[in-house]
């Protein structure tokens, strides 16, 4: 067994009485199609009457989790990572950008392929500054959904309605990449582009999830792309919380009439994935929807937080088969002092058990990882996913009175025992699978 096994497998070790067990969803098999955006939100406590409290923004970067269970015939993926593609990865994304010259840039929606980093294509939007952004694939991996909104009035970046896109890709045709203005529905929820927090498209890209956040409510709407009518609405009351402090987020699809959500109830210390009927009545985002997979770490003694302290994983999401919440973490070696980024599946007919999809180790001069690790797509058993990764160097500088930090971000497909980054993916932009 290699170090960095055992430095794994002794961070995991610890968790398995922490986290609560959950009877298993069981759902046919069916694709998952990428996720939406996702803002660095500190989810907040969850009182009986369903009313939220605001909380500070944290992050969730260390935890030390229940026994592993390896892949069959194989360790977790580790040490470098190879450069290339894979073939299990999906070939194209879309993600924002800025297009032309210096004199006359825009932001627009590109679409690129994955494997080569190339650019197949582009579409303008609006003039004016970023406002708000969130995207999310079908299983094709040829349709997108896009919301994509800018404005005109700096001093006041949060207003508009929020723009919805149909970017449909064609391989090898004279014109790959179609662009088209989508008619979604507008509601309370979506009547300010900043208050669409994160989506997820059916996968076969009929059906789209919309998590919001007004501010007094945090919700979840399934539109019809065809229509883009809202077909059902559901809700929970919240004080307070802006919308990078969303206690809801990653949502997903299971099959063609389940959404899942995450549910942060405290910042590093309590979480849930709970799941929608689609085609059922009610209207309580919490009181209708169905606990799938928990997990409680209990706070250092001091609430002093450390590279090593336990803490929950970021961004778990229930995979498309229903049987298994995938999740990004990290994991710290005292001994040699050095940082590992970390991708778990935990099965739910085993949620104690976490599966090491793959690892990275990071260098020695790393300091910290500037944010949260995140799954960012995954397979529908949840056996492979892309990663993210931002990792925090400190550097020195002789015009400088005192150390700065360099942040240097990467996606990677991991699976099969490899972490193979991606090229040319946009730094600091939200991509889409």
């Amino acid at each position: 067994m290699s170090p960095l096994e055992e430095d794994i497998r002794d961070s995991l070790r610890s968790e398995a009485e922490r986290l609560s067990e959950v009877r298993p969803l069981l759902l046919p098999p069916a694709a998952t199609g990428p996720r939406g955006q996702r803002p660095w939100q500190a989810p907040v406590m969850a009182a009986a009457a369903i009313v939220l409290v605001a909380a500070a923004l944290v992050t969730a970067k260390v935890i030390r989790n229940g026994s592993v269970v390896p892949p069959a015939g194989s360790g977790p993926a580790a040490a470098s990572a190879a450069p290339g593609a894979a073939a299990g990865a999906p070939r194209y994304y879309v993600s924002s950008g800025l297009v032309g010259d210096s004199r006359n840039r825009n932001w627009a929606i590109v679409a690129a392929d994955t494997h080569t980093g190339k650019t197949l294509g582009s579409y303008k939007l609006p003039n004016g500054n970023p406002l708000s952004w969130a995207a999310s694939g079908a299983a094709d991996d040829r349709t997108f959904v896009v919301q994509a909104s800018v404005s005109t009035f700096p001093q006041h970046p949060d207003t508009g309605p929020a723009r919805w896109y149909l970017v449909r890709i064609f391989p090898g045709s004279v014109d790959p990449v179609r662009v088209t203005p989508l008619a979604i529905q507008a509601t309370p929820a979506t009547s300010i582009a900043s208050q669409v927090i994160s989506v997820a498209l059916s996968g076969d890209g009929s059906e789209l999830a919309v998590v919001s956040n007004t501010g007094k409510s945090v919700g979840l709407g399934v539109y019809s792309v065809a229509t883009g009518r809202l077909q059902h609405f559901w809700s929970a009351a919240i004080s307070g919380v802006r919308p990078d402090e969303t206690p809801v987020t990653d949502p997903s699809w299971v099959g063609d009439g389940t959404v899942a959500f995450a549910f942060i109830q405290t910042p590093k210390v309590r979480q849930e994935v709970r799941t929608l009927d689609v085609h059922s009545a009610g209207a309580g985002l919490l009181t209708d929807s169905r606990l799938v997979w928990s997990q409680y770490v209990p706070p250092p003694a001091d609430g002093k937080y450390g590279k090593g302290t336990p803490r929950t994983c970021a961004t778990p999401f229930l995979t498309g088969n229903g049987q298994a919440v995938v999740c990004a973490t990290s994991s710290y070696s005292a001994s040699t002092k050095r940082l590992s980024g970390l991708w778990l599946a935990y099965p739910l007919a085993t949620p104690v058990r976490p599966r090491v999809i793959g690892s990275v180790q990071v260098p020695q001069d790393v300091k910290d990882f500037a944010i949260p690790n995140t799954v960012e797509w995954t397979n529908s058993p949840g056996t492979e996913v892309i990663g993210r990764w931002v990792t925090e160097v400190v550097t020195y500088s002789k015009n400088s009175p005192g150390p700065a930090t360099t942040d240097t971000e990467h996606f990677a497909f991991i699976g099969g025992g490899k972490v193979r980054d991606f090229p040319g993916l946009p730094g600091t932009q939200e991509a889409a699978w």
